[in-house]
């Protein structure tokens, strides 16, 4: 089968290009023929998306719309496997082109800001079916930021991408509540599909308890072990407000008196809020002599591995409805 990629950038951003850099190769490994589309080759900061071999990569802002296009189209795909794109207008042509999946990695479609939280009074999911009364709500709950103007053209963007999704042959999802959010949203239930995420390495569950060597909860064995060896956490992911590591930071002291013993805390990753939390983390620190935390910064490879030989406990403080099942990040 020939399986046209589409995505909106070819750098490694975060899960969705890393679950990318799996799947190729396993499409690959199963004798499947692959291409990738994608929209721009930003942040140039980050490593590329590793294809297999020979696959051909065409990418919008270098070529332009028409001529990537009309390579796709020359190229025959059976399939085009959508992993969400930035602009509409290219999604809407696309689809045009073959029969198409889309693996909504995110809120696609489905609210004006794609964070499908409300910030206020406090921050929680937001389970209200997208539409027009979503505008009511956008400044009371501060679904997003305070331009009007911004409001609106996220608005419209988003409107369109829910109308595309109806035209997709099928959507993908990686959790059952993703799954809930598109029947919500009017979709029919027949075409949506919650597939987890691929991953050959270990689940984190399997990785910490063969850590422990106990069957017990990573948490309880923290409490029971004895000793002035720091409890040893780590947080992984992309650093952005509603991921909640401000919140992490605020829970260490109560930790630390419910364990009762120092606690070593990696940040492993990088995002918007990365020096707020960076700055919050410091000051903490100086002020207790319990505390150690690091800032690694994006970890892969063996690099990966040792962070989670080395950890007691993951800890997962997102404050709004993560869009995936825990056990199917891609480690």
């Amino acid at each position: 089968m020939r399986i046209a990629i589409a995505t909106w950038s070819n750098r490694k951003v975060g899960g969705t290009e890393t679950y990318l850099g799996d799947i190729t190769r396993r499409l690959a490994d199963r004798g499947h023929e692959l291409c990738l589309i994608y929209e721009t080759d930003e942040p140039s900061t980050r490593d590329l998306v590793e294809l297999p071999a020979g696959t051909p990569a065409w990418s919008i802002e270098q070529t332009g719309l028409t001529r990537t296009l009309a390579l796709l189209q020359s190229w025959q795909p059976d399939i085009i496997f959508c992993q969400g794109l930035k602009n509409t207008r290219v999604e809407s042509r696309l689809l045009k082109i073959a029969p198409a999946v889309l693996f909504a990695h995110t809120y696609y479609g489905t609210c004006i800001s794609g964070e499908k939280t409300f910030k206020r009074p406090v921050a929680e999911p937001c389970t209200r079916r997208f539409g027009a009364k979503c505008l009511i709500n956008y400044y009371p709950h501060r679904c997003g930021g305070l331009s009007p103007i911004t409001m609106l053209r996220l608005y419209g963007t988003q409107v369109q991408r829910l109308a595309n999704v109806n035209r997709y042959q099928a959507v993908v999802t990686h959790s059952s509540y993703m799954r809930d959010e598109f029947v919500r949203q009017g979709c029919d239930p027949k075409r949506i599909h919650n597939i987890s995420y691929y991953s050959d390495r270990f689940s984190f569950s399997e990785q910490i308890a063969g850590r422990l060597n106990a069957p017990a909860s990573p948490v309880q064995n923290a409490i029971d072990r004895s000793g002035e060896m720091p409890a040893r956490l780590l947080f992984l992911g992309r650093m952005s407000y509603l991921k909640g590591g401000h919140t992490l930071i605020d829970a260490l002291a109560p930790a630390h008196k419910l364990l009762r013993r120092p606690l070593h805390l990696t940040f492993a990753g990088d995002g918007p809020e990365r020096k707020k939390w960076q700055h919050k983390a410091e000051q903490l620190v100086a002020q207790n002599d319990w505390l150690t935390i690091d800032f690694a910064g994006w970890l892969k490879g063996e690099r990966l591995q040792k962070a989670f030989a080395e950890t007691d406990l993951l800890v997962f403080p997102s404050l709004w409805p993560e869009p995936h099942d825990f056990e199917s990040e891609a480690w």
